[in-house]
């Protein structure tokens, strides 16, 4: 069974750079340690969201809390966006390709 999460927010403008190379840096290490059952992306949505989407399949734990640079990117956030995270379940109602 797959985990589906939609996590987004919006960020002040002048930290838009600073949080693009962040979630780079989380990609960084994703790549390096190729976590088996685990899917994400990061979209910039008009310049100043991001949406990012997880997918994790059976019952293991995502990655993401394990790795540093998730956790830098993590440590000042709330100086970055301009309101709390939004975390929500989601279910995929249709998919070509992307997923």
């Amino acid at each position: 069974m797959s985990a589906f999460h939609v996590i987004q927010y919006r960020i002040r403008p002048e930290a838009v750079a600073e949080n693009s190379r962040l979630v780079s840096e989380v990609y960084g290490q994703l790549a390096d340690l190729r976590p088996p059952s685990f899917r994400y992306a990061t979209l910039l949505v008009g310049g100043h969201a991001f949406l990012h989407l997880a997918v994790t399949e059976g019952d293991g734990p995502a990655p993401l809390p394990g790795l540093p640079a998730f956790q830098e990117f993590q440590r000042e956030l709330g100086t970055r966006v301009c309101a709390p995270p939004v975390r929500e379940d989601a279910v995929i109602v249709g998919d070509y390709g992307l997923l």
